[in-house]
C-alpha cells in the first residue's frame, strides 16, 4: 500500500512539474519566430508586468499591418525597403486605455501616454514607433505594433526593447538576430560633392542637423543641394532627388523627394536648389543611427521643358457654400457641365465637385474649389499646338488660375484633378467671368545627378560589449 501510495505521489509531483515548466516555458516563449525574423531571448519573459509580447515580424514602413488576420494595406508613403523594419507585436494590460484620436506615437499627446524605445549595443537609446492601426480586437484589448527601424551597422546585432505606459506597466525585451542590412557604402567610397556637365553645375551636401522645416525632433541626417545651369532657351526644374544611406535594408528602395523646389530664372540663368530630409520615413523622428553614418548617396534630375498657356473662360459661375465653414464649391447654376475649347483643340469641363468628397475635405477654411477635366481628341498630342508642332514630344495637360486667386494645391487621377484656390477679397454669388489657365508641357533632355556625400558633423560613440550578450550572438560580416 505504501508503495503504491508513493507511486501515485510521484506521478503526481511529476505531472505538477510538467505543468509548471509548460507555463513557465509559455510565460518566457509564447511563439517561434520563422527564419529571417528576429527573436526573443530564451531568458526573457514574454509576459512583463501586465504586457505580452504576442509575435515579431518583418514590416514594412508604407504598409498597415492587423494582428488579427494578418492583413496589410498601403499606407501611401514611400517604402524604406521590402518588410525592412522588426515589428513587435505587445499586448497591453487590461486597464490599459488610450484617447480615441490616439492610434500613432507620432502625436505629441499619444507619445505622452505610452513610449518605446530601444537600447542598442554602443549604448544607445532611440525612440520607436508605435501604432494601434487595425489592432484593436473584440475583447477591447490594445495590441501595438512596435517598430525598430532598419538601416543599422553591422554592429548592431540586438536590441532591448522597452514599452513604458507610464502607469506603472513596462516591460523589457531583448530581440537577438534582427535581419543583417547591406553595407551599400563603406571602405573605399570616393566623395562626389560635385557635379558639372556642359552649362549645368551643381553642388551637394550632407550633414547631421535640424530640419529648417521643424518636420523632425530632434537631429536628422539633412541634404543640400544647389546649382545653375548657363542661359537657356527652355525652363529647367530640378526633379525627385532620392537618398540612400551608408547601411539599408536588402531590397532597399530610395527616400524620394518628389515636389519641385527652389527653381527660378535670372538673367537667363537658371538656380536651382533644394533642402531635404528624406532619410527617414518617419518625420516625427530623428534619423536613428547616425552615429554610425558616415555616407550617403544623393541623386536627382534636371528637366528641361517648355510650357504654353491658353485661357479658357466659363460664365455665370455659382458659389454655393458648404456646411463646413466658409468652405464654397463652384458649379453652374443649372447643373449643366461648363465646358470651353482653346485654339490649340484642348477641352476643359468644369465638373459639379458637390458629390466628391475632396471637395469636402479641404484644409483650407476659406476654400474654393473647382474640379476641371482636361481632354483632347488624340491624347498626348496637339497637332494645332505650336509646341507640338515645335517638340513632337507627349502633351501633358494642367490647370492653373490667374492671379488675383490662388491656388491653393489640386488632386486627383487620369479623368481630372481638382484645383483649390482662395481669395483675399469676398466672392460674389454668381461670378460672370471665370478665366482658368490650360497649360501645356511638354518634358525635354533629362539630367540625372549622382552626388556621394561623406556626412558632416558625425557622432562617433565608442562601441562597447554588452555583459548582458548572450546566446552566441557573434559579429556578423558585412555584405556589401
Amino acid at each position: 500500500m505504501r508503495l503504491k501510495t508513493l507511486a501515485a505521489v510521484t506521478a503526481a509531483l511529476a505531472v505538477a512539474a510538467l505543468i509548471i515548466w509548460q507555463v513557465s516555458g509559455a510565460a518566457h516563449r509564447t511563439f517561434a519566430s520563422p527564419a529571417g525574423v528576429a527573436q526573443v531571448a530564451k531568458a526573457t519573459p514574454a509576459y512583463q508586468h501586465g504586457l505580452t509580447l504576442l509575435d515579431i515580424q518583418n514590416v514594412s514602413p508604407d504598409q498597415s499591418y492587423s494582428y488579427a488576420d494578418r492583413s496589410t494595406h498601403s499606407r501611401g508613403i514611400p517604402a524604406q525597403g521590402i518588410e525592412a523594419d522588426t515589428g513587435l507585436w505587445v499586448k497591453m494590460p487590461s486597464n490599459f486605455s488610450l484617447a480615441p484620436n490616439c492610434s500613432d506615437s507620432t502625436y505629441n499627446q499619444c507619445a505622452a501616454t505610452l513610449t518605446a524605445t530601444a537600447r542598442l549595443p554602443n549604448g544607445l537609446t532611440i525612440p520607436l514607433r508605435w501604432r494601434t492601426t487595425d489592432s484593436r480586437n473584440t475583447a477591447d484589448d490594445i495590441i501595438l505594433l512596435v517598430s525598430i527601424p532598419a538601416g543599422y551597422p553591422d554592429t548592431i546585432r540586438w536590441a532591448d526593447v522597452t514599452v513604458d505606459d507610464h502607469q506603472g506597466d513596462q516591460a523589457t525585451w531583448r530581440i537577438l538576430h534582427l535581419p543583417p542590412m547591406q553595407h551599400v557604402l563603406g571602405l573605399g567610397t570616393v566623395a562626389q560633392t560635385t557635379f558639372q556637365s556642359g552649362a549645368i553645375h551643381a553642388v551637394a551636401r550632407a550633414y547631421v542637423g535640424k530640419d529648417p522645416n521643424g518636420n523632425i525632433k530632434g537631429q536628422a541626417l539633412l541634404c543640400d543641394l544647389n546649382g545653375t545651369v548657363k542661359p537657356s532657351p527652355h525652363q529647367w526644374e530640378l526633379r525627385p532627388m532620392t537618398l540612400t544611406r551608408e547601411w539599408e535594408p536588402p531590397g532597399f528602395t530610395a527616400l524620394s523627394s518628389k515636389i519641385t523646389w527652389g527653381t527660378g530664372a535670372v538673367n537667363g540663368v537658371t538656380h536651382f536648389e533644394a533642402t531635404r530630409d528624406p532619410i527617414y520615413y518617419d518625420r516625427t523622428l530623428s534619423s536613428p543611427y547616425l552615429q554610425d553614418t558616415h555616407w550617403a548617396r544623393l541623386t536627382a534630375k534636371l528637366q528641361e521643358f517648355e510650357t504654353r498657356d491658353e485661357t479658357v473662360i466659363f460664365h455665370n459661375l455659382t458659389l454655393i457654400k458648404t456646411k463646413q465653414g466658409n468652405k464654397f464649391l463652384v458649379h453652374t447654376g443649372d447643373n449643366r457641365p461648363a465646358t470651353a475649347t482653346t485654339a490649340d483643340g484642348v477641352t476643359a469641363t468644369l465638373i459639379d465637385p458637390r458629390p466628391d468628397k475632396d471637395a469636402h475635405n479641404m484644409n483650407s477654411p476659406d476654400a474654393t474649389a473647382i474640379m476641371v477635366r482636361l481632354t483632347s481628341a488624340l491624347p498626348g498630342s496637339l497637332p494645332k499646338s505650336p509646341l507640338w508642332q515645335k517638340f513632337k514630344g507627349v502633351v501633358s495637360l494642367s490647370c492653373d488660375i490667374p492671379k488675383p486667386l490662388s491656388s491653393n494645391g489640386s488632386s486627383g487621377n487620369g479623368n481630372g484633378s481638382m484645383y483649390m484656390f482662395h481669395s483675399d477679397k469676398p466672392l460674389p454669388k454668381v461670378i460672370a467671368n471665370f478665366p482658368v489657365i490650360v497649360r501645356q508641357r511638354v518634358d525635354l533632355k533629362a539630367v540625372p545627378m549622382t552626388f556621394v556625400l561623406p556626412v558632416g558633423k558625425n557622432l562617433t560613440p565608442s562601441l562597447r560589449a554588452d555583459p548582458l550578450l548572450s546566446e552566441g550572438e557573434g559579429r556578423r560580416g558585412a555584405t556589401g
